[in-house]
């Protein structure tokens, strides 16, 4: 709608960031592109998210966050070792382009600060997914080797897995770096010869036989739960952990006692359970303080307190269904 045009140009006028989630060339063709935005507020600082950025061969490809994990590189090295495993239920493409963004906007405003400049930032989410690809990329730009799948498995850590336990689908992670931490864990699971086998030797010798390492100690963690066993390890000096779920994360001691979860009261499904913000920060501390908004719950305090247009206003713009 028109006015819808002019009011977020306004809105704009008085912002700092605009942020939005489009192809490329849907804001320069609704007459909101940057061009306009910097007509309204010179210093604007604009994020566009697109699935490969607004240049290069990809720029018109329509994309969801599965498929940008393909485009990406991230999909192709899912999977246990010599097998893929598609994830159509993963979304970590948008949260991924998310965080990169927020970063992103922080760098821009910080520059803004110092020089009174905006930016446009073009953030290709298919490029924010390959950026955590490091070491995959580097081994085939020094080694020209193509990353596969590997499962739960390091290249350069044996053991480093995950074991099977006592109950249904209960697991245990295990990690082992060093000599002296795969002496604890033998000791631990009460076969210390093992640090004596010649095929574990050190950590090249480990890697190359670790279905036979993972043999030994899936015999062991079998016959223990997987707090049990995490527990056994950890007082060995081997870093260990269960495999939890959701309502195991939620109920664990130090997940509580660290407050990893809040309650928020939202307004139409009740209270609701959310993770907590992760990081602490001593003079900044963040937390949730509410749900996410609900369709136009914030229209009066946007059309009226921030844009300055009064009630008879509001409703006109209501009625000819400008925003809902």
């Amino acid at each position: 709608h028109p006015k819808g045009r002019d009011l977020l140009l306004r809105l704009a006028a008085r912002s700092d960031v605009v942020t939005e989630h489009y192809s490329p060339g849907v804001l320069d063709r609704a007459g909101l592109g940057y061009h306009d935005l910097k007509k309204v507020k010179p210093d604007i600082v604009l994020l566009s998210l697109s699935a490969a950025g607004a240049t290069g061969p990809l720029n018109d490809v329509v994309a969801y966050a599965p498929t940008m994990m393909s485009l990406g590189g991230m999909m192709g090295l899912t999977g246990y070792e010599g097998e893929r495993v598609l994830m159509p239920w993963s979304g970590y493409g948008d949260a991924n382009a998310a965080i990169h963004g927020a970063f992103a906007v922080m760098a821009a405003l910080r520059y803004r600060n110092r020089t009174g400049r905006g930016q446009h930032i073009d953030l290709s989410e298919v490029d924010a997914c390959a950026s955590l690809l490091g070491y995959p990329i580097m081994d085939y730009v020094m080694n020209r080797r193509v990353a596969t799948t590997q499962g739960n498995r390091s290249p350069f850590m044996a053991p480093h897995n995950i074991y099977p336990c006592q109950g249904e689908d209960a697991w245990v992670a295990i990690a082992v770096m060093t000599d002296a931490e795969f002496r604890g864990l033998c000791q631990a699971i009460g076969k210390p010869n093992l640090a004596c086998d010649p095929r574990f030797a050190d950590a090249y010798l480990r890697v190359r036989n670790r279905a036979a390492l993972d043999e030994a100690i899936a015999a062991w963690t079998r016959e223990r739960a997987p707090r049990d066993a995490s527990d056994a390890l950890q007082a060995a000096g081997v870093a260990a952990e269960p495999v939890m779920n959701i309502q195991d994360n939620y109920f664990d001691p130090h997940m509580q006692e660290r407050g990893s979860f809040v309650e928020v009261e939202h307004p139409v499904i009740g209270n609701i359970t959310l993770p907590a913000v992760a990081w602490r920060l001593k003079d900044t501390p963040a937390a949730i303080r509410r749900p996410a908004p609900t369709l136009g719950q914030h229209n009066e305090y946007v059309c009226r307190d921030l844009l300055g247009l009064s009630e008879g206003e509001v409703q006109a713009l209501e009625q000819e269904k400008v925003f809902t």
